[in-house]
């Protein structure tokens, strides 16, 4: 993403309930906007961060917010109930 092609506060809303899981028509409903409304803000996120589905969208989102070539998400693992995070001694 270039420099000149930063998310608007809306894109940026819409990233986050979309890496919280939510669903098209779910995000819809929270903002109180259409869910092709949704769609035409999804599609300009993808051109900005160049990718092309919402996963890698918010993979790519994250790797920029870090400023690292791959972002490390734990907190998952610990609601999960994995060992992955704990200290092995």
């Amino acid at each position: 993403m270039s420099s000149n092609a930063s998310l608007t506060a809306r894109e940026r809303q819409i990233l986050a309930l979309i890496a919280e899981g939510s669903t098209n028509r779910q995000v819809a409903a929270r903002l109180g906007i259409a869910e092709t409304t949704v769609e035409n803000h999804l599609r300009s996120i993808y051109r900005k961060l160049g990718v092309t589905n919402r996963m890698s969208a918010v993979m790519r989102a994250l790797q920029l917010e870090c400023n690292c070539p791959c972002p490390i998400v734990k907190p998952r693992s610990r609601v999960l109930g994995s060992s992955y995070d704990e200290d092995p001694s």
